[in-house]
């Protein structure tokens, strides 16, 4: 996802960002410019509230997670309920979990695996980026040439 939201905006399509300048009419082109490390730099011009909304729901996801995993800190500080699964907390909408309850611990190492490659490759285009500061396609379109 992280990738997609590197090449997306990059490429001159950002949704959101469209958007937020037609809700606040700023004169603002509405379409992103340069590497995507600065592209949050531009959004919060528009709507400075952007960030702060993000981390709240960022907290509200990690408390919903933090429910469901641990059981009350008034009754059992710092430990995790029973039949609570680390990671597991219930989302699947896609349908991927495992029917066989035994088949979730590799599917899980898998997706931490699949998550942490990347992650890697995510640090790769944002050290590329501040090294440079070109796009991933600046970048690519000078190598090429």
């Amino acid at each position: 996802m992280a990738f997609v939201g590197f090449l997306v905006p990059e490429a001159g399509f950002h949704p959101m960002y469209s958007f937020m300048i037609k809700v606040f009419h700023t004169s603002k082109p509405p379409i992103l410019t340069g590497p995507a490390i600065h592209h949050l730099d531009e959004v919060r011009e528009v709507a400075p509230f952007v960030f702060e909304a993000l981390v709240l729901v960022i907290a509200l996801t990690e408390i919903q997670r933090s429910i469901v995993g641990w059981e009350s800190p008034m009754e059992k500080p710092f430990t995790l309920r029973e039949e609570y699964y680390p990671g597991d907390v219930g989302f699947d909408p896609l349908g991927f979990k495992p029917s066989i309850p035994e088949n979730f611990p590799g599917v899980q190492t898998r997706e931490l695996q699949n998550g942490r490659l990347a992650m890697l490759a995510v640090a790769g285009i944002v050290a590329q980026e501040i090294v440079y500061e070109k796009s991933v396609f600046g970048t690519l379109a000078g190598i090429m040439n």
